[in-house]
Formats: C-alpha cells, structure tokens, sequence
C-alpha cells in the first residue's frame, strides 16, 4: 500500500457505495477532488456543491463550467504538483474550504436537484393528472 493511503486521515472504499453512505461521506469530506484526465461531466461534482463542498478538479470536458473560483479551483489534468497546491489551498487556509462549500450550495438556487424534482412532480401532478 501507498504511504500516503496508510494516513488514519484518507479513507479507501475499493468497494460499491450504496446511496444511503453518500451523505455521510459527503459530510465527512473536507473538499471533493475530481482528477479526471478527460470528462464530459461529473455528476460526483454536481453532488459535492448539492452537498456544500468545495472542488478541486481538473479543467477537462464540461468541469469547467461546475467549477467557479468561488467554490473551488481548477487545474491542469496531468499536472499532480497543481492538483497538490489547489487541494493544499483549500485545506490549509482555515474556513477556505467552508466558505467555498456553502457559496457552491447557494449557487444552485432553483437548480438543485431537489428543486428540479419537485417542479417536476408538481408539473406532472398540474398536466397529466
């Protein structure tokens, strides 16, 4: 095993998270990082702002347009050292990384998925009922 993966403060799951352990790993995540080497979107970053975290993502396919330097920093894909800086950044300066996270979830207004599902079950209850 890495060094780094035998630090008591990475956790690995080299297994299938259910849906009820996503909240919890949210909340109990400091940032989210998506080193994507190409993408077109992540729905594991639409999730991190849904859930007030802050990202740490690399600038491929469509993460540019989830990731604003109010909740979070881009980088270079293949650049490790820039990924390291961004992540260090965010947990290194007190608050940053809270900040970030709550101005990701008040980003999303009436985008959140919450919201989208029930304008779409209160527009299927006023057409189709």
């Amino acid at each position: 095993m890495l060094p780094l993966l035998s630090d008591p403060r990475v956790v690995t799951r080299f297994e299938h998270v259910p849906e009820s352990a996503i909240p919890a790993l949210f909340a109990a995540a400091t940032c989210v990082v998506l080193p994507y080497r190409q993408a077109s979107q992540s729905g594991v970053g639409s999730l991190a702002r849904e859930f007030g975290r802050a990202v740490v993502a690399t600038r491929v396919g469509g993460l540019p347009e989830l990731v604003t330097p109010d909740w979070g920093r881009l980088v270079a894909p293949e650049e490790p050292e820039a990924l390291a800086s961004a992540i260090l950044e965010l947990i290194g300066a007190p608050g940053l990384a809270e900040k970030m996270g709550r101005a990701a979830a008040d980003s999303l207004g009436d985008s959140a998925w919450r919201n989208v599902a029930a304008k779409t079950v209160a527009a299927y209850r006023a057409h189709l009922l």
